[in-house]
């Protein structure tokens, strides 16, 4: 099983997006945020094996998230 985050504020996109991943492969699990405090959540939980991430998010930047994710910052 691969675990998969979409972090995504536009609800239509990530739901979308969500929904084709899904439909790929029965071997997808995949998570949804909104906003980089549910992605938190998620990434304290499981262990994501592919991000999805929107860089422009409302009020937070998407790369700061990958950034600080890749460098182990909030794993």
């Amino acid at each position: 099983m691969y675990k998969i985050l979409v972090l995504e504020d536009d609800c239509i996109q990530r739901r979308t997006l969500s929904e084709i991943i899904r439909n790929c492969s029965a071997l997808y699990q995949v998570y949804e945020a909104d906003n980089i405090q549910e992605a938190l959540a998620v990434v304290h939980a499981e262990r994501i094996d592919l991000f999805y991430v929107d860089i422009n998010l409302k009020k937070e930047s998407g790369l700061k998230f990958a950034d600080e994710i890749r460098n182990g910052l909030y794993l």
